[in-house]
């Protein structure tokens, strides 16, 4: 519809959710005023949409972070709300205390136009503009509360977290002090170097989706999120194994999308088939267990969301057409349309009309 193209993202405690028609919602804690509306008990236990502007702008793309969301709208600048005690809205704001919703400003005071894509990385945010550039503002830059360009990065295709994509197919990592470094070791059993279609950034990891359909991981590996059988840490890119795909490749393979978010990673398949693996102590990776730690690459089977469905639709979920995570869940959509979520539900993250524990599938 227009390009738009329905998406869910996750926060500290909250989701957000993009429909077909432009409009965004959001349920779960909204102390910080993330919800982008009022609430009482400081949460709301279902989803309720939010305004854009003065228009009602439709939009485009949404992504969460910690307390606080972003949102591009069809004008393409950039819609920020919630907790801004790092600079996190990048709204130009003097009075970091405001969580109202406002466009994202540079240091003059205009708005940041052209943008096509959002990322956050806890409480830095990241726009990628239209020129291929991309601008910043948040805790890891100096808490500055409007965004700026990364100096020495262009051609870019993605943003996730702190790490961007080139259109030829390098992934990029960004900081403050230092200008971009490119990320090594994406190569082939011949030692050709590999082109990247997609990244996916945690906590501390991040995922590569190669184009052979392979997933790469590198970074923290304390609760297995990289995927190697083991919870050791790697600073070079490594091969997920396929864990329970059925498949004759070592490895997982035939990947059409990955996610990553705290401590949890996630792929599909072109078969339309979830694949989840990391931290599970909320039942962040939809399994009938509450295992701490499960390394292994554990698809969803069919079996694993029966009797949990709360509307009743279906009594599994068959192909996943998009994944997201938040802080301790995993939010679905499947081919119709219909919006799935699983693990911590202490602030009714979940959207299942209630608060409290955890849910395999809601």
């Amino acid at each position: 519809n227009g390009g738009i193209y329905p998406m869910v993202d996750g926060g500290k405690g909250h989701s957000i959710a993009l429909k077909y028609d432009g409009t965004v919602w959001t349920w779960g804690l909204n102390d910080s005023n993330q919800l982008g509306y009022e609430t009482e008990n400081g949460m709301s236990l279902e989803p309720k949409k939010v305004t854009l502007g003065a228009n009602n702008e439709q939009a485009v793309l949404i992504a969460a972070g910690d307390k606080y969301n972003l949102a591009i709208g069809m004008s393409s600048k950039v819609y920020s709300w919630g907790n801004n005690n790092n600079g996190q809205l990048g709204n130009g704001n003097d009075d970091r205390s405001a969580t109202g919703i406002d466009t994202v400003k540079y240091k003059d005071g205009t708005d940041v136009e052209g943008a096509v894509g959002i990322s956050t990385h806890g409480n830095t945010a990241y726009i990628l503009l239209a020129n291929g550039t991309v601008a910043v503002f948040g805790e890891e830059y100096d808490n500055q509360n409007y965004a700026s360009i990364v100096s020495g990065l262009n051609n870019i295709l993605q943003v996730s977290g702190n790490y961007a994509l080139s259109i030829s197919g390098e992934v990029w990592k960004m900081s403050k002090d230092n200008i971009p470094t490119k990320v090594m070791g994406y190569k082939d059993d011949n030692g050709n170097e590999l082109s990247i279609l997609k990244i996916a950034h945690g906590t501390n990891h991040l995922l590569a989706l190669d184009t052979n359909g392979n997933v790469w991981t590198l970074g923290a590996n304390e609760h297995g999120q990289l995927g190697t059988n083991s919870r050791t840490a790697s600073t070079v890119p490594v091969k997920v194994y396929k864990g329970e795909q059925n498949s004759g490749d070592p490895y997982l393979s035939g990947i059409v999308d990955i996610s990553a978010s705290k401590f949890v990673s996630a792929a599909i398949d072109v078969n339309g088939d979830i694949y989840r693996w990391g931290a599970n102590e909320y039942g962040q990776l939809g399994r009938n267990s509450t295992s701490k730690f499960l390394s292994d690459v554990t698809p969803l089977a069919s079996s694993d969301v029966t009797d949990n469905v709360v509307d009743e639709k279906k009594d599994s979920i068959t192909t996943v057409t998009g994944i997201a995570a938040g802080g301790n869940n995993t939010i679905i959509i499947d081919a119709e349309g219909n919006v799935y979520n699983f693990g911590d539900n202490r602030h009714g993250q979940l959207g299942m009309g209630s608060v409290g524990g955890s849910k395999n599938v809601a």
